[in-house]
Formats: C-alpha cells, structure tokens, sequence
C-alpha cells in the first residue's frame, strides 16, 4: 500500500533538498555532516553498550532495576535518542515504580522490548504492553494514588520502538515526537490514536521514503536520515543557531541556555528573550528529562493550577 500521493511526495521532496542543500553551521559542518557524526555515535554506543545490556536483560543476565539504571546511564552519557524524556525513561521509571509484581513486570518488558519478526507481532506487541500499562495504571489509582504517577500508553510507541531499532536500525523506526509533528504539519500522515496501528503506518511511510529519498539522491538512504530530514525540518537551523549563539547572564541564564542544545539542565520553564515555545522545541522533540522536572515546578498540586 502507497500511503504518498504525488501531492505529498512533492512537500517531503522540498524538505530533502532542503536538507542536503543547508551551508555549515557554527561548527563548520553542514546538517549532513553534523548527523554522520551522530549515526556514527550511536552505532558505537549500540555495538559496545546497548546491544550487549538488552542481550544481558532479556537472557536473563541481569535484573529489571539494574537493566533500568543502566540504560538510563549510557542515555545520560550519550545524548543520541532524547530517551532521558517523558516518552522514555520517565516513562520506564514509572511502569516500575507502579508495578506491585517487579517478576511480572520484568516478564512483560522482555516479551515488548525483544525485536518482533513482523508487523503482525510488532502490532500485537504493542497492543499487549498498552494493556498491561493500562491495568498497571488503574491498579495504582484504586490503591488510592493519583493519576500523576502513572505511565502514560502515548508513550508506548516510543519506548518500544527505540530498543526495537537498537536490535534493527533497517527495519523499526524510532517513533520521535518530532518526526510525527513535521509528518503531520506536512499533511503527510494523520495519526489515528491507535497505538499499533499508527505505529505501523509511520514504519510504512518510512519505508516508502527510504526508497524515494534513494531513488532521488542516488545515494543509499536508511532510518537513521529520513530521521534527519525530518529533524531539520521540525527544528530551523537559523532558530537553533541563533539560540546556541546566545550568551545570557543573570536570571535567565539556564533557562536560555537550555533552549537549543542538551548541555544543561534547566530550574524554570522560559519566559523571555526568545518566544518560549520556539525555545524549548528542540530539546521537547529530544523528550529531555530536565523539561519535566522544569514543568513540575511549574505546577503546583496544591492549587491544580500553572504558575510562572
């Protein structure tokens, strides 16, 4: 099934040339330039790291707390998925943390995160892992906690599809915030809210682009820069170029710093200078932790209500 039309092709095709046509940055290297080195990053880390950890975990090697502190380990250290956000390790500390039966749930995260032979067994995978979050959560709630701490399904997508690409970087695309957000800015694709079945869709629209991007190029694309293609776009390189050139003082000094680059964490949600949505956009598409602790002090649960 063909899910661009010539229309939509034509949009995505813009964004590509865009893509390969941009100019260095700051650093002297151009976007193309800049995600090689980051493709080369993560292989490392997922041949040295990753792989070995999830073997480790899901052989039986090692316990469901020290493969959940490891893996939060390496992705602290190594800032090449936006995995130390909601959608990902937030996500993993709070299915544990709700979970009364630690054997079940280690059981129930082994049988989601080892790599599916097919879409039919992706689809059921997530649909079995989105119910045993669901029922984690309403087991939480009827103990007598708020719905606050427990793990969000929306998340499931992401969570699942980044260990699955770690086991097969040609096959499972990572389910990133900010690839659905240009996709569907594009017109390219309308999410349903079914879980499985949007997940599948992205895989097959990634699927088609890999071959067009290729065909167009003449050069080999792959997961890894479609991603790429769809970062650029979803995060102008004049905005966050502008942002990184900043050198704020005073008050304001960790919240601007944090609007474009990973490098620190941040004690309050912007306010000033740069429009604060456009600032905290790239480092929401990486799913940093540090934006929601920045949130939570932003709300209060004692008056329900947002403050400044």
């Amino acid at each position: 099934m063909v899910l661009l039309d010539d229309l939509k092709r034509q949009r995505i095709m813009e964004v590509l040339h865009e893509y390969l046509a941009a100019g260095p940055g700051v650093n002297g290297k151009t976007p193309v330039e800049e995600d090689a080195d980051l493709d080369r990053k993560r292989i490392a880390v997922i041949e040295n790291d990753l792989k070995p950890l999830l073997n480790s975990f899901i052989g039986d090697t090692i316990s469901l707390a020290d493969f959940k502190s490891r893996i939060d380990s390496i992705n602290k250290r190594n800032e090449h998925w936006g995995f130390n956000g909601i959608k990902g390790q937030m996500f993993f500390n709070m299915v544990v943390n709700v979970a009364d039966n630690q054997d079940e749930c280690a059981q129930e995260m082994k049988a989601a995160i080892a790599i599916p032979e097919n879409d039919l067994i992706a689809s059921s995978r997530i649909k079995t892992f989105a119910s045993y979050v669901k029922r984690l959560g309403e087991q939480w709630v009827d103990a007598g906690n708020t719905r606050y701490g427990t793990p969000k399904p929306g998340s499931i997508p992401f969570f699942l599809s980044y260990f699955w690409q770690i086991q097969n970087e040609k096959v499972w695309p990572v389910y990133y915030t900010n690839s659905v957000q240009v996709m569907t800015d594009l017109n390219l694709w309308q999410p349903k809210e079914d879980l499985s079945g949007d997940y599948l869709s992205f895989k097959q629209i990634h699927e088609e682009l890999i071959d067009t991007f290729s065909k167009e190029t003449g050069q080999p694309f792959d997961l890894y820069k479609v991603a790429h293609v769809f970062w650029y776009k979803g995060n102008p390189p004049e905005i966050v170029t502008k942002i990184k050139d900043m050198e704020p003082t005073g008050k304001a000094s960790k919240t601007l710093a944090a609007a474009g680059a990973p490098a620190t964490d941040i004690d309050r949600l912007p306010e000033s200078y740069i429009p604060p949505i456009i600032s905290i956009l790239p480092r929401i598409a990486r799913n940093e932790e540090s934006l929601n602790k920045a949130a939570e002090l932003n709300w209060s649960g004692k008056t329900g209500q947002w403050y400044k």
